[in-house]
């Protein structure tokens, strides 16, 4: 799957506005359905130096990269399960934009407990998709 970066502000402020909220103990993630596929990853100062934030960053790119885009089926099935039921119209939306927002914990753990809570904060959201 290809994948572009969100540069734009406008772009982050509509995935946080917009878009569905997953809280877990080492990231908060965003995601929007959208036509085309976009990322972003972000560790804000709260996190650290630039070195821990560049860490914490490393370390969720991985994680996207071995939980999602190595998933086709998962990465298809993410825009249907954030996906509104409310609007009656046509959907061209078949990917997801993702934000994943760095937390604090995440410098104490490494690539595979993050990997972890990634796959399963996903895999329950599709699962509940799925079951509906």
């Amino acid at each position: 799957m290809k994948t572009r970066s969100l540069a734009r502000q406008k772009e982050f402020r509509q995935v946080y506005e917009d878009g569905k909220k997953f809280v877990g103990r080492y990231f908060v993630i965003y995601l929007l359905p959208s036509p085309d596929a976009a990322k972003a990853v972000v560790a804000s100062r709260k996190i650290g130096g630039a070195a821990q934030r560049n860490r914490a960053k490393r370390v969720l790119r991985e994680a996207l990269q071995a939980v999602i885009y190595n998933n086709n089926q998962l990465a298809g099935q993410l825009a249907t399960a954030v996906m509104s039921t409310d609007s009656n119209e046509p959907d061209n939306r078949t990917e997801c934009w993702i934000v994943v927002v760095a937390r604090r914990a995440i410098l104490d753990v490494g690539i595979k407990e993050t990997t972890t809570e990634l796959q399963q904060m996903l895999s329950g959201l599709t699962n509940d998709q799925t079951q509906q």
